[in-house]
């Protein structure tokens, strides 16, 4: 389904059809821009532990929890 929605139009209501296509698309962006995001922190978090590690002299080794 291809035809525009206007939202602003209180004359027509969306049909259910027009909804569910305007949900899916704006549930996709939100997972790309969520996904672009996710990898923006995670960069930016081992970029700063790298840099934690290189000032205290720190090994990359990662601390495994043991359960007592």
């Amino acid at each position: 389904m291809s035809t525009k929605v206007n939202l602003l139009d209180c004359s027509r209501e969306p049909s259910d059809e027009q909804l569910e296509t305007l949900m899916q698309s704006v549930a996709a962006e939100a997972r790309a821009k969520a996904t672009v995001a996710n990898t923006a922190l995670m960069h930016t978090l081992h970029k700063q532990a790298a840099e934690v590690r290189s000032r205290y002299h720190l090994s990359a080794q990662r601390a495994v929890a043991t359960a007592a």
